[in-house]
């Protein structure tokens, strides 16, 4: 006598092996959608910690604050360093990007082109200019422009900065 599958246990394994690669598949589309979420969320923070420690490292090691003026707000920041000819040293909004431009000297992107800022603001929370402290706010976001979902990320980042001298 022949041992053979019949039609039924034919058709339970085919089902069986469909829920399982359907699970795997399902399962593994998850992974991958929350890999490239981390990807933005990673992206936008690293971002943001550069731009703010090089805000703040240059407004320490600088002499003055041009603008804000004491207890204003400003998009743009200016200040003097040490070194003449860095001055003025400013840091504004332009295309969706963080720039400083140091003196005469040319225009730098302070962000890459997958993240974009969308708001920029300093505050000045001194009295007087040789004595600033400056409050900077900015929000960056991921860059988005198919609009899916996993790539959809913003953070506001604040922090303060004081001259030291």
């Amino acid at each position: 006598m022949k041992k053979a599958f019949t039609l039924v246990e034919l058709l339970l394994y085919l089902g069986v092996s469909a829920v399982v690669l359907l699970s795997s598949s399902l399962f593994l589309g998850t992974i991958l959608e929350s890999r490239i979420k981390n990807q933005a969320i990673s992206e936008v923070d690293l971002q943001g910690k550069q731009v703010t420690d090089l805000i703040t490292q240059s407004l320490r090691e600088s002499v003055s604050i041009n603008s804000p003026t004491s207890g204003n707000s400003a998009n743009s920041l200016s200040f003097n360093t040490p070194t003449a000819s860095l001055n003025p040293t400013i840091v504004s909004l332009s295309g969706g990007a963080i720039h400083l431009k140091e003196g005469s000297g040319a225009e730098i992107s302070l962000t890459n082109s997958r993240v974009v800022v969308t708001e920029l603001s300093f505050t000045s929370m001194s009295n007087s200019p040789a004595h600033g402290s400056v409050r900077i706010r900015f929000v960056l976001s991921y860059k988005n422009p198919s609009a899916r979902s996993e790539f959809a990320y913003s953070k506001t980042f604040i922090t303060t900065a004081s001259l030291r001298r």
